[in-house]
């Protein structure tokens, strides 16, 4: 996760996707884009997680 924010109702997450090297050692990609990310949001009173989101959507 790069960046995580809250409040009393959510929790929101921005999650970079790793990237294989050569070796097959995923590591972060060196110059992300934002195809690179997904976004995740838990809501608190009914306990559920949300996501795999674009920014977009």
């Amino acid at each position: 996760m790069t960046d995580v924010w809250w409040d009393d109702q959510y929790i929101n997450a921005k999650q970079l996707h790793l990237k294989a090297n050569e070796r097959g050692i995923e590591e972060p990609p060196k110059n992300p884009t934002e195809d690179d990310f997904s976004y995740w949001t838990i809501e608190m009173q009914k306990q559920e997680v949300h996501g795999l989101w674009s920014q977009i959507e």
